[in-house]
């Protein structure tokens, strides 16, 4: 059983240490400030369910969120990817849709309209 453990830790290491991802965890107040600080208030209504850092030249932190526009009557979930630098700048990088759930015929998904690009929120 000890050789498993070690075994699990030494991948686990490995994994951080080769600039992969951590696994998935409840975000903490911090994280959930830097969420809101870049992702603000707009249209769409963003979530955070879940998030997963990578250390890079700062902290890349990838929020599985789900989101909510009823403006255009969709749904889902997506991972949101926002970059902190060593100086406590924030980027986002990234809004990915996992699944969409609910889409109206007429209107695709609301991670492919304008309203969803960084300067629209």
């Amino acid at each position: 059983m000890k050789i498993f453990s070690l075994i699990l830790s030494a991948f686990l290491l490995l994994q951080t240490l080769c600039g992969g991802y951590t696994g998935e965890r409840v975000p903490t107040k911090a994280e959930i400030a830097i969420f809101n600080k870049v992702v603000g208030v707009g249209e769409t209504r963003y979530t955070p369910l879940a998030v997963s850092t990578q250390v890079v030249a700062g902290t890349n932190y990838k929020f599985r969120c789900s989101y909510e526009d009823k403006v255009h009557n969709v749904s889902g979930n997506c991972n949101i990817v926002i970059y902190n630098d060593l100086q406590g700048n924030c980027t986002l990088t990234s809004i990915d849709p996992l699944e969409p759930e609910n889409v109206s015929a007429e209107e695709p998904c609301c991670c492919t309209q304008s309203c969803c690009t960084p300067d629209r929120r």
